[in-house]
């Protein structure tokens, strides 16, 4: 962890619940609150993904390209396709 002088500050509300689920990860990690939440902070990854109408819109679009080119025929193609439509389900 960093060991630069700390001078901001955030201020979070929480429900009765979150905030003791957060104290007993705390404890479980054998660590006190505020290494807690900014261990968490650091080590956290957040991953954005596109919306599922997006996606549609594009598979939609890949199927309409794939039949113009008169591979909507291909089996091994089309499994793959209806797997991605089965993942945005």
């Amino acid at each position: 962890m960093s060991s630069q002088k700390k001078s901001r500050k955030i201020s979070v509300k929480f429900t009765e619940s979150e905030y003791c689920r957060l104290e007993k990860n705390a404890e479980l990690a054998g660590m006190k609150l505020g290494p807690y939440v900014r261990q968490c902070i650091e080590s956290s990854t957040i991953v954005v993904t596109p919306k599922a109408s997006d996606l549609a819109s594009l598979l939609c679009k890949l199927h309409v390209a794939l039949s113009e080119r008169g591979l909507d025929d291909d089996e091994t193609i089309m499994k793959e396709l209806k797997s991605l439509w089965l993942t945005l389900l």
